[in-house]
Parts: C-alpha cells; sequence; structure tokens
C-alpha cells in the first residue's frame, strides 16, 4: 500500500512540473518553484484526481495565472497539455508493447536455434546408424560365405587331379570351396580363358574325353558364377534398403530444418521491423535536446522542454536487448565500456535504494527543485537525512554453458559496484560444486583477467547443473556470513537435471537474508518446463528475467529494493 502511495505522489508531481514547464514554453507563463511547491501540497493534502479538468483548472489558474490574459487562454493550453500527455502515454504504451514483442521474438529465435541443433545431432545421429547398419551387413559374411555346395562339389570333382593357373581353379582343384569374392568378373573370365585354352587343345589333339570334361566344368563355373551374382544381388538389397530408410529419415528433418530457417528469416525480419518502429519512436516518446559537452548551451533549452545534459556515449548500446548467448565479442566490449562510463551513475542508484526503507519523509522543496531543472524528466524524490548503509551484496551465479555469458557480466558488475557495498561483497560460482570466487574476484587491475581465471578454475567440461549441492553447503558452510543486511542474489537458468530441487535450504537462506533474489537467464514462457525448477524457487524468492544486458542493467539500476 505504502509503494502504491508512493508511485501516485511521484506521479502527482511529475505531471504538475511538466505542466509548469509546458506553460512556460508554450503558453509564456512564469511559474516558479515555489509556485509548483505550494500547488504540490494542495494536491497532495486534498486527494483532489489531477485528471479532473474543472477542479484542476481552479486550482491551476489561481496558483499559475498572473494576468486576465492567461486567466482566459489557461483552460485552452490546459485541454491541449492533457492531450499531449494522453498521447505520450499512448506511446509509452505502444513502446512497451512492441519491447515486450521483441524480447518474445527473441525468445522464439533462441528455442528455434535450439531445435536446429537438436535436428542437426540427430541428423550425425542417423549417419551414425546408418554406417553401423551398412558396417554389420558387410560383416555379416554374405561375401565371404561359400556359394551353393550342389555346384562346388560337382566342380571339385570335376578339377580333382586338374593342373591350373589360375588361383580359383587351383583351390578347386585342391577340394576348396569359392566365396563370392573369388567369383569376381575378372578371376571369372580368366578361369574360362584358361578352361578354353584347354578345350580347344583336347579338340586339336582328338582327346573327346579331355574336352568333355573342359566343357562340364566351363558350364559348372557358369551356374556357379550365376548362384554367386544372385547371393550378391541379396547384400545389395539389405544394402539399399538400410540407405533408403535412413536417407528418408534424413530427407525429413532436413524439410524441417529448412522450413526452421525460414520461420527463423521471418522472425528476424520481424524483429528488424520492430528496431526500426523502436527507433523512430524513441524521439516522439522522449523529447529530450541531448548535449555532448558543457560549452554554452543557453539557446539549446530556451525553446524546447525536458532537456537534459548526458556524457558522450552514456546512452544504452543497441545491443543491450540482445540475449547474451548471441552477443558477439566487440558488442561485449562495447557493453563493458558503457558500464565503465556510467557505473557512478548505476552506484548513485543502487546506494538510493539500498537505505530506501529506512528513510523518513520525502522533501518536497528538494524533488521540486531538482525536477525542475530537467523539465520532470526523470521525476527522483528526495528524502530528508537518509540514514547510512551497512548493507553487503552475496552472489551466488551458476557458470554452466547456458549461463556463462549472464555469469560474467554478473561479476564485471559485482567488480564496478562494490564502493556501493561498505560491508563488501563476496561471490560464489557452481556447475555442480560450490566454489568461493571472493579473492579471485578481488583484483585492482584487470577484471577480464580474473573473470577468465574464475572460468578457469571452477570445472564445466562434462560437467552437469546440478542445483542441491551448491545450495546445501551455502547453508552448512556459508549460512553464518548471511544477515539481516546481506543481499542475496542468484543467477542461473534453474535446470536442476531432475536433481533434488532443496526447496527448504534454499527458503532458509532466503529468509535469513535482508533480501534476495533469482535472476533467470531464460525466458519467462520456459519456467517449468522440462527440468527447469523456476516456479518453485520463486516460491522461496522473488525471481526475475534477465536475458539481456538491459534488463540486467534495469535491475541493477532499479529493481534491488
Amino acid at each position: 500500500m505504502e509503494e502504491k502511495t508512493k508511485a501516485a505522489g511521484n506521479a502527482l508531481m511529475r505531471t504538475i512540473v511538466e505542466l509548469a514547464d509546458f506553460l512556460n514554453t508554450e503558453a509564456g507563463f512564469a511559474i516558479s518553484e515555489p509556485e509548483i511547491r505550494s500547488c504540490i501540497l494542495v494536491y497532495l493534502e486534498s486527494g483532489l484526481d489531477i485528471a479532473s479538468e474543472t477542479e484542476s483548472a481552479c486550482i491551476f489558474r489561481t496558483a499559475f495565472c498572473k494576468d486576465r490574459q492567461q486567466y482566459q487562454n489557461f483552460l485552452k493550453y490546459f485541454r491541449q497539455f492533457l492531450r499531449r500527455q494522453a498521447l505520450r502515454r499512448q506511446n509509452a504504451r505502444q513502446f512497451e508493447a512492441l519491447e515486450r514483442q521483441k524480447s518474445n521474438l527473441y525468445a522464439m529465435q533462441k528455442q528455434m536455434a535450439r531445435s536446429q541443433d537438436a535436428a542437426q545431432r540427430e541428423i550425425e545421429e542417423i549417419l551414425a546408424r546408418k554406417e553401423a547398419a551398412l558396417s554389420g551387413i558387410r560383416q555379416s559374411g554374405i561375401e565371404d560365405r561359400p556359394v551353393s555346395d550342389q555346384y562346388q562339389e560337382k566342380l571339385q570333382k570335376l578339377c580333382k587331379n586338374q593342373q591350373f593357373e589360375n588361383p580359383a581353379l587351383q583351390k578347386l582343384a585342391a577340394g576348396g570351396k569359392l566365396t563370392p569374392a573369388d567369383l569376381a568378373e575378372e578371376t571369372i573370365t580368366r578361369a574360362r580363358q584358361e578352361i578354353m585354352k584347354r578345350a580347344e587343345a583336347a579338340m586339336l589333339s582328338g582327346d573327346a574325353r579331355g574336352f568333355r570334361a573342359m566343357k562340364q566344368i566351363l558350364d559348372a563355373m557358369t551356374s556357379l558364377q550365376e548362384a554367386a551374382c544372385s547371393q550378391l544381388t541379396v547384400l545389395q538389397k539389405k544394402m539399399q534398403d538400410v540407405e533408403k530408410k535412413y536417407e528418408q529419415e534424413q530427407k525429413k528433418i532436413q524439410s524441417g530444418l529448412k522450413k526452421q530457417e525460414a520461420e527463423i528469416q521471418k522472425v528476424q525480419q520481424e524483429i528488424d521491423r520492430i528496431a526500426g518502429d523502436l527507433q523512430e519512436m524513441a524521439p516522439a516518446s522522449w523529447k529530450l535536446t541531448v548535449k555532448s559537452g558543457s560549452s554554452v548551451h543557453r539557446s539549446a533549452f530556451q525553446n524546447t522542454g525536458g532537456s537534459v545534459q548526458l556524457y558522450r556515449d552514456s546512452q544504452e548500446p543497441a545491443c543491450a536487448g540482445k540475449p547474451f548467448d548471441q552477443l558477439s565479442d566487440a558488442e561485449r566490449q562495447e557493453i563493458r565500456e558503457y558500464l565503465k562510463q556510467n557505473i557512478l551513475r548505476f552506484q548513485t542508484r543502487l546506494t538510493r535504494h539500498l537505505d530506501e526503507m529506512d528513510r523518513s519523509a520525502i522533501d518536497i522543496g528538494e524533488t521540486v527543485r531538482n525536477a525542475c531543472r530537467t523539465g520532470g524528466i526523470p521525476m527522483l524524490l528526495h528524502y530528508r537525512k537518509p540514514k547510512p548503509g551497512k548493507t553487503d551484496l552475496m552472489l551466488v551465479l551458476d557458470v554452466s554453458g547456458s549461463c556463462k555469458e549472464a555469469s560474467e557480466m554478473m561479476l564485471t558488475f559485482m567488480y564496478m559496484l562494490r564502493t556501493a557495498f561498505p560491508q563488501g561483497c563476496s561471490a560464489f560460482a557452481f556447475v555442480n560444486s560450490l566454489y568461493d570466487i571472493s579473492k579471485l574476484m578481488d583484483v585492482r587491475d584487470n577484471i577480464d583477467n580474473a573473470i577468465s581465471q574464475v572460468m578457469q578454475t571452477i570445472p564445466t567440461r562434462g560437467v552437469y547443473s546440478d542445483y542441491s549441492r551448491p545450495i546445501r553447503t551455502l547453508k552448512r558452510d556459508y549460512s553464518a556470513k548471511i544477515t539481516k543486511n546481506t543481499i542475496l542474489i542468484f543467477m542461473g537458468d534453474a535446470r536442476n537435471n531432475r536433481n533434488e530441487p532443496c526447496y527448504a535450504e534454499l527458503k532458509f537462506l532466503c529468509r535469513k537474508a535482508k533480501r534476495a533474489y533469482w535472476l533467470n537467464t531464460e525466458t519467462r514462457d520456459l519456467w517449468g518446463q522440462g527440468d527447469s525448477v523456476a516456479p518453485g524457487y520463486a516460491q522461496c524468492t522473488a525471481m526475475l528475467e534477465a536475458i539481456n544486458v538491459a534488463e540486467l542493467t534495469a535491475f541493477i539500476r532499479d529493481g534491488i529494493r
């Protein structure tokens, strides 16, 4: 309830400051800070709705109008302001809807890429099974199995006591049996030539008995060859059936892959279209005059409301909305540079949120004074006498393959934000065993080397995620470090490979901490599917989606409370 009241008050003050800025720039009014402050106090004390045109016009006329002309024209300007506000809210809703649609498309694209990888692995498995089946047929002995005994015995009798030069005929003369391999076309051709020569010699010499013997050998050899061909045909038929079977499976999967590639292309085109729409909408939604330096700038602020000065390159990179596993090395470096340039802003916002619950009443004067400098964008609440914080941070990161990139980015944040935690930062990483990496991260020079050393220290090859052992180890060995001043942050995809989830141990750790969060590196629609235990962990701690840098920075900037 208190949070809703603060949000309503924040929106009210923002609207009044924007109205004053609109009247000053568009209608030539000269509204001062005390007048804005008194008007805000009237609304806070009376509980009136600023959207009520009649009541609001009466209050604002009394507070802001200085002469008759302003009094007569006020209602016209007030209606223009309300229309502009409605249009801005509509644009903001469209902007948010497009952002959500873009995030959903990225998730769809990621899922399709996983399906493609699975299909490629399935094709490899089919090819392996095909080769194994063909190898089994080849090793079945069909090629080396003797051909029909009927012809073998006849040939052995006919060739007995004969002297031949051909190896196949020699084998028969010695009482051996021929196989399909022995009956190759070249071998049989040479054997026939030798038999024909002997038959011709017998005929010329008048040896009718020898001639008949050679003719019988030739006929039996022909019959034996036909039987061998039939045996080899069976072998070839089996191999052809195997190849046909697996080729059909492979074609079916390849057809599905082509469809998926076409769908991915359509999704990418839709993402590009949405990105273009967002780029066109952003200037209309945020009418800011952006400056890159601190030179003479009054002319830039005279005719445009809602102006603010930004440091060079401080805008969020365009790649911040891409999933972690789709970032290139150049994009990761771009994000690192962005974080380095804006880390002071993150630290300021984070420190403000850490002690938000302990702060006293709103300082309206300071809030209005700061809001007027930027035309009410952004509107930041200021409090009286904030208490110094004693908060410490504990990170527990899953560094398995599916979460590696996100964990590296979170470690980068921890390194940069350590000065925001007076009691220090501690970090743990795991795949299936918990490792304390706090000392590895306690460096002053090169964060990249520290993160690389962390990833090399923890074994990841051939190891699969198991959340039960790290959670039990954290409770058994390190729960004493978790106090009422600890912010506990888990990061991982909550995919436990069917292991025990350890809900009771996780609930104990989260209740002992001041605040606990779980940053899930998968899209919300995948939570609870397959081996994901995200819904169960969400009952123990606040679970948030963190699939890209934009969501991670939003959590660091605004989410920790």
